[in-house]
């Protein structure tokens, strides 16, 4: 495989992070379980796939690092699509403005895996 593959993942899906003049989405309901099984396939700790997180959430991020065995870190970066991206979408079920939920569990969010045609 030539380059990085990165797993993304994201709180939200940024449009404007794809640099094509027309392209299609495609959005899959999925799990954490997916993203686990695909991490343990791709053996994301060799070098050649890395994960690419943009979530700020603390909530999410302590799921997902309990969840995949990854240390993710806040990160309020822009996220700019790059081929071979592997992207998910994690978002709370029920977002309250305002209020930052620490504690939340699997029950309290949705994956999604989203595939580009370009």
């Amino acid at each position: 495989m030539n380059g990085i593959t990165r797993f993304v993942i994201l709180n939200g899906l940024p449009l404007n992070a794809f640099p094509f003049p027309s392209f299609s989405l495609r959005v899959v309901k999925t799990n954490l379980e997916e993203i686990k099984r695909i991490r343990d396939m791709y053996e994301v700790d060799n070098e050649e796939y890395r994960f690419a997180n943009y979530v700020r959430h603390s909530g999410t991020l302590k799921l997902l690092s309990q969840k995949l065995g990854v240390n993710f870190e806040a990160n309020a970066g822009l996220y700019q699509y790059k081929k071979g991206d592997i992207i998910y979408v994690i978002t709370l079920n029920n977002p309250q403005r305002g209020k930052e939920e620490t504690e939340i569990s699997e029950n309290d969010i949705s994956v999604y895996k989203i595939i580009v045609t370009a």
